[in-house]
């Protein structure tokens, strides 16, 4: 059995301040969105070193990093930079759902992280699916585990955890993101 491998991971929150610039274990290739000078886009052709799940990862990165008015607006950004690189249903998604119910599996009691790993969406970017929480407590303690949670063989790009959004009913709903990995085959 391989050694188990730590992801570098960090929340939403800590991205989006530059607090951490590590996915997977790799330095970003870019400065984040709000450093950016105006106008500046994205390499292309030969200058552009970056993999594919790079590229496609990109977009949400900048969600991230950006400037957005609430935490909510982060979260909306993010979440349609991973719904616009497009639906997938390729090999590699199917191993969405058994990755979310591991992360579920890994949370304290007291942090209640209800989901249903089965109806977890999949796009060429990366996987994603709802989760919900008791309350804000108990939503900052599951992003502290998922920061720092070990897998064996993560088979992914990386892991990030939404802002949360308060419902109604006094619960948060948050958005896991499993991120493309390097190699899809």
């Amino acid at each position: 059995m391989p050694d188990p491998v730590e992801l570098e991971v960090t929340s939403a929150a800590a991205l989006a301040r530059g607090d951490e610039r590590r996915i997977a274990g790799k330095r970003l290739p870019l400065p984040p969105a709000a450093e950016a000078p105006a106008g500046a886009e994205e390499p292309e052709g030969d200058g552009d070193q970056r993999s594919e799940a790079e590229k496609l990862r990109w977009p949400i990165i900048q969600a991230i990093r950006g400037e957005h008015p609430s935490p909510i607006a982060r979260r909306e950004a993010m979440l349609k930079a991973l719904e616009d690189s497009g639906e997938d249903r390729g090999r590699w998604t199917t191993a969405a759902p058994e990755i979310f119910a591991f992360w579920q599996r890994a949370m304290p009691d007291d942090a209640g992280a209800v989901l249903d790993p089965e109806a977890s969406r999949c796009f060429r970017a990366g996987c994603e699916v709802d989760v919900r929480f008791a309350d804000e407590a108990a939503y900052e303690r599951a992003a502290a585990v998922l920061r720092h949670l070990k897998e064996d063989v993560p088979g992914h790009g990386g892991r990030v955890q939404t802002p949360p959004e308060r419902l109604p009913s006094g619960e948060v709903q948050a958005t896991w993101i499993l991120l493309r990995p390097e190699r899809t085959d």
